[in-house]
Parts: structure tokens; C-alpha cells; sequence
């Protein structure tokens, strides 16, 4: 079965690392969604909200964890600490999702910078009562990040820069765990350095722009793998954007 129950963008304040502005201790909006994998036939059948989990006690107990805590040092603690609540509150399923997105966290990304993150029961085929473990998929976001350079093969479009709309999405990174709890300074030179990059640069693909992303977050920050999808909002007339995703693995710009 593939059932689901989710509470989306749920919007909090709260005290996540350095902000935008690398301030501390500063309050900052978080938008949180949280999707539990769990079998809901029995509710379906009875129509007993006794025989589910109720999306309303899912929203209540996040908010009550994030309103109970101080500070979190970084996103990344902050989404590992929310997908701790399914073990903590015994909700059943087979599996957690968490999405931290902090909408103000980055200065040139205008949808802020995001943490993914998962639980999953642990089935040993032994009998015994299934525990929560991590799940080995996470990842961090950086969405709708906006910048300008000269793109395209038209005569028109080598004349003035035009719009591109970045996103990416960081897979897999080498960084110990004290560094771990700071990664969002690593993310927010990440952008600055390729804002620097791309906005003094032209190319004729976003094949050739992507690709210059993946290499620049790859082979000068502590990035195994990113996903990057880039945008051209006023690509073609009738159509809201025409776009490229690659996805690229450090060992790809290894020669």
C-alpha cells in the first residue's frame, strides 16, 4: 500500500543558526511538511479516527517541539529532531518524511534554503517489534535561486542578460559531524560563489550553465552529489519556463 497522511508547509518561527544575514539568535519563519507512510484501510473500513494517526496531533506535537526548544543549530538538527517524533510518539507506519524549509534563510534564494530528511521501521524478519531507524536519504535544498547573465543562441539573446531560475539540491556531502551542525555557512558561500560565477559569465545551453554549477559546488565545496535544475522563465512565449536538470557526482570532475 502506498497510503499516506501529510500536513503541509505548516509555518512556525523559530531560532535555526545563523540567518540570512549570518546573525545568531535571531527568530526566523520555518515552513515544515511531514508526510507519515502508514496503512489506513482500518480507519477507511471503521471510520474511527481511534484506528489512525490524526493529521491534527501530527501538527500539534511538531509544534510543540519546535516551541519547546530554545535553538537548533542548523536545519539539518532541526529536521532530524522533528523525525524523532514518530518513535517518540508510537505512531506506527513504515515511514516518516520530514521538509525543513527556512523561506528567509539565504539573501539571492527566494525560496530559501531547505533540509529533507527521513525515518524508517526496521524490520528484522525475526517477530520482534519493528524499531525506527534513519534512513540513509537526505538532502538539502536550496530553491528559486534568481539570477541574471546572458543566455541563449539567439542573436537578441546574446544582447542582454536575461532571468534563470536555479535549484538545487545537494545529495550527499563530505563533512564531519561537528561541521555538520554549521552546514548552512557552507550553503550560503555555495550560492555566493556561484552567483559570482554565473552572473559574470554568458553561454548559449543551460546545459553549459547547469553543468558549470555542478562543477563549481562540486570541486570547491564539500559536495558529493547535487542535483541542479535550471530555469529560463521568458524562454518561450506561451509556455511558463523551459528548463535542464542534471544531476552530478563529484567523481564526475575527477580527471
Amino acid at each position: 500500500m502506498s497510503d499516506e497522511i501529510y500536513i503541509q508547509n505548516l509555518r512556525l518561527s523559530a531560532i535555526v543558526g545563523p540567518d540570512a544575514w549570518h546573525r545568531l539568535h535571531k527568530p526566523q519563519p520555518v515552513t515544515l511538511s511531514a508526510r507519515l507512510h502508514i496503512n489506513t484501510s482500518a480507519a477507511g473500513s471503521s471510520d474511527d479516527i481511534r484506528e489512525t494517526v490524526s493529521y491534527g496531533e501530527i501538527c500539534k506535537v511538531i509544534t510543540a517541539c519546535i516551541e519547546g526548544y530554545e535553538s537548533f543549530s542548523c536545519i539539518r538538527q532541526l529536521g532530524w529532531r522533528i523525525s524523532a517524533l514518530a518513535e517518540e510518539q508510537k505512531w506506527g507506519g513504515e515511514k516518516f518524511e520530514v521538509e525543513v524549509i527556512l523561506p528567509k534563510g539565504l539573501l539571492r534564494a527566494e525560496g530559501g534554503i531547505g533540509f529533507r530528511c527521513c525515518v524508517v521501521r526496521n524490520r528484522d524478519g525475526q517477530g520482534t517489534e519493528p524499531q525506527w531507524r534513519d534512513g540513509e536519504d537526505f538532502e538539502w535544498l536550496i530553491k528559486d535561486l534568481n539570477l541574471a547573465c546572458v543566455i541563449g543562441v539567439n542573436p537578441h539573446e546574446r544582447v542582454e542578460k536575461q532571468s534563470v531560475l536555479i535549484n538545487l539540491c545537494i545529495l550527499s556531502c563530505f563533512i564531519d559531524d561537528y561541521e555538520l551542525d554549521h552546514t548552512q555557512d557552507h550553503w550560503q558561500k555555495l550560492v555566493k560563489r556561484n552567483c559570482e560565477v554565473i552572473e559574470s559569465s554568458a553561454f548559449e545551453t543551460l546545459e553549459a550553465l547547469a553543468e558549470r554549477i555542478a562543477r563549481t559546488s562540486c570541486s570547491e565545496f564539500p559536495v558529493l552529489s547535487i542535483t541542479v535544475a535550471v530555469q529560463k522563465p521568458s524562454a518561450l512565449h506561451f509556455v511558463d519556463g523551459a528548463g535542464v536538470k542534471i544531476t552530478r557526482h563529484s567523481k564526475f570532475y575527477v580527471r
